[in-house]
């Protein structure tokens, strides 16, 4: 994977890891411009926490989830194209969220690429994560499960993490690319 992730992308994946592993945060919430890379930083993400040396913070990469509230075949396609092997098999769009296994991750992340399309209520990526409990603060802590949303175009997603209870006190990080 090493042509799909560049020198920004590793830093700014570290800076993420860092923040979930040094201050405890659940969920980073991260705002890219558009055509940035997206990509190779959602890979970078799922590589550093599958092979991080803390014993007791480091992630199997069968709890990992790169997924989209997007009908997008082709973007799951170049995602399956792009990730190491290990994470292929969990990389799912729109059509395919209920593949996904999310109510079942523990000790994992859920990488959501594009969060604003989706995340409506009654959309297919709202329900999916509505109906496994995931977004519940709680579930969160006791499952041990991490979030990263990531968008263009999140003002609206922002506000709604701020909103949300306790979540406010375990999240943000936007990276101005």
């Amino acid at each position: 994977t090493e042509e799909y992730i560049f020198p920004n992308q590793i830093e700014d994946a570290m800076g993420i890891v860092d923040k979930f592993y040094k201050r405890k945060y659940r969920v980073i919430s991260i705002q890219k411009k558009t055509k940035v890379g997206a990509d190779g930083l959602m890979i970078e993400i799922a590589k550093l926490l599958t092979t991080h040396i803390d014993d007791e913070f480091v992630l199997d990469p069968a709890n990992v989830r790169i997924i989209t509230g997007m009908s997008n075949a082709g973007w799951e396609k170049d995602m399956i194209d792009k990730a190491p092997n290990c994470f292929k098999r969990n990389i799912f769009h729109h059509g395919k969220l209920q593949r996904a296994d999310i109510m079942n991750i523990k000790n994992g992340i859920i990488i959501i690429d594009e969060i604003d399309t989706g995340d409506k209520e009654y959309q297919v990526l709202h329900n999916t994560l509505k109906d496994a409990g995931v977004l519940d603060v709680e579930h969160m802590n006791t499952h041990n499960n991490r979030f990263v949303f990531i968008s263009a175009t999140m003002i609206k997603e922002l506000y709604d993490l701020y909103c949300w209870g306790d979540l406010h006190e375990l999240c943000k990080m936007t990276i101005p690319t």
